[in-house]
């Protein structure tokens, strides 16, 4: 829905203004009619014809196209200017000379004075409350939500794909989607879905749906998906964050995505980053081909889903992936048909009301921020980050509990590695012995002060042999 009442100033009233304030369009020479380009002149004509704005940050013009603003390429407004240029020298006689300047030798330096004339700087980054919507903007500004018309002022690059109706519903979204979760579950995840409508983390936490499969968790992520619209959204992908190009993939994206993840997904190599994409903090970033360095703050929203419970590389930062987190469990198995399709059937069916649903979640959301400061959790979603937490620290809290310092003692990575499986195993956790084992060797010298050695005597006294393990230590 564009705006009826939006109409664009007559070019002619445009020529004219420009002209007042940047002189004629080309400077002519005796002996050579058409002269020199007024650069400032064309960058102005084309600024004042098209809603258009540059991102330096990024070094990419985007231009308003009737509902938001759009990426638009160097190439194109110079092809756009030289036949402004012909045009003009049909219309005024005086300027006829105007059509040997419209190689793009000429028109290459217009290009530069349009990037100083339309620079606005973290543009995107706004925390306004308006939302891009099919049929409109949503203005939830005062706690309604209010449809008003497209507007270049609303400036924006991300259009939700779905019409508002103040009316819609989604009954089976909520029964056969959010049936099998507890009532605060179902909130949660209503106010994650307003925090995706937003667009922007303004709670600096990531959403993490585990537990039995075929319960809803993927349905639900690729509902988020379609509704938040493809292009905004882009797949998380943890074992490339640290690389060159990944985090620049994320221009203007306002969703991450993972989906189906193996239980190390966040213990990859750069799932660290994590914390920074949904943080606030300034990440370093580089497009594909362009050699152009720039930096993207980290609002990012993101969902993870997984089959398994999932653990973290903490390197002790225990607290922050703890601020981060938010775990909903998906623990009640599906009893209904699995429906082929069915996020596209829900969306298609009851999108204006997933929409609304969305919305009211988001409002709710602002209400939770405005009284403690973030989402609200109960006891029992608080409690599943700890435990989290002491899974993925698991092999810590095992050494500080049942290992103590004993000079002549010693113990074997075998002994320390069985021992520690009978300690997951009674608390319902998931280990590997490689991964503990490459872990146990920083730990045993952080903890205790001790080296790894291959000198530790197993086995009888008359057939002894060296084995790997630790001396100084022994079970408390």
């Amino acid at each position: 829905m564009t705006n009826p009442s939006y109409v664009r100033r007559d070019p002619t009233a445009i020529f004219e203004a420009v002209l007042e304030q940047y002189g004629p369009p080309h400077f002519s020479r005796p002996r050579n009619p058409a002269g020199v380009l007024n650069e400032p002149f064309c960058a102005g004509l084309y600024r004042n014809e098209h809603d258009i704005l540059f991102e330096p940050r990024e070094n990419q013009f985007y231009e308003y196209t009737g509902d938001i603003y759009r990426p638009i390429t160097s190439h194109l407004i110079l092809d756009r200017l030289a036949e402004r240029l012909r045009q003009m020298a049909k219309d005024y006689s005086q300027y006829a000379a105007l059509v040997e300047l419209t190689d793009n030798r000429y028109l290459s330096g217009a290009i530069a004075h349009l990037k100083g004339q339309t620079q606005k700087e973290e543009i995107f980054d706004s925390e306004d409350t308006f939302i891009h919507v099919a049929n409109g903007v949503l203005d939830l500004n005062g706690g309604n939500i209010d449809l008003q018309p497209f507007s270049p002022d609303l400036i924006s690059r991300n259009l939700i794909p779905i019409c508002y109706d103040l009316k819609a519903k989604c009954p089976r979204f909520k029964t056969e989607i959010l049936g099998l979760l507890e009532k605060e579950d179902q909130e949660v995840l209503q106010k994650f879905l307003g925090l995706f409508l937003l667009g922007r983390n303004v709670i600096q936490k990531f959403l993490v749906l585990h537990g039995l499969g075929e319960t809803g968790k993927s349905t639900f992520t690729e509902i988020a998906r379609r509704l938040i619209g493809e292009k905004n959204c882009s797949e998380l992908r943890t074992n490339l964050l640290h690389e060159r190009f990944e985090i620049g993939s994320y221009i203007g994206k306002k969703l991450l995505i993972g989906a189906d993840v193996p239980r190390t997904f966040l213990n990859s190599k750069g799932a660290f980053r994590i914390k920074a994409l949904v943080g606030g903090d300034l990440l370093d970033a580089e497009r594909k081909g362009s050699n152009y360095r720039f930096q993207l703050p980290g609002y990012f929203n993101i969902v993870i889903t997984s089959n398994t419970r999932l653990t973290l590389h903490l390197e002790n930062d225990r607290a922050a992936w703890g601020r981060r987190l938010v775990i909903i469990e998906y623990e009640r198995p599906r009893t209904s048909q699995t429906i082929p399709e069915f996020a596209h059937l829900l969306i298609t069916s009851e999108g204006p009301g997933i929409l609304n649903y969305a919305a009211e979640g988001l409002l709710m959301l602002r209400s939770n921020i405005e009284s403690c400061g973030t989402v609200s959790l109960s006891v029992k979603q608080k409690k599943r980050i700890e435990d989290l937490l002491n899974e993925s620290d698991g092999l810590r809290l095992f050494l500080n509990e049942k290992l103590e310092e004993a000079p002549g003692s010693d113990l074997s990575t075998d002994e320390i590695i069985s021992t520690y499986a009978q300690y997951s195993a009674a608390r319902g956790w998931n280990m590997t012995t490689r991964q503990t084992e490459l872990s146990l060797k920083d730990h045993m010298l952080e903890l205790f002060g001790v080296l790894k050695s291959n000198d530790i005597k197993r086995g009888p006294s008359n057939k002894q042999t060296n084995v790997r393990g630790y001396h100084g230590v022994t079970f408390k």
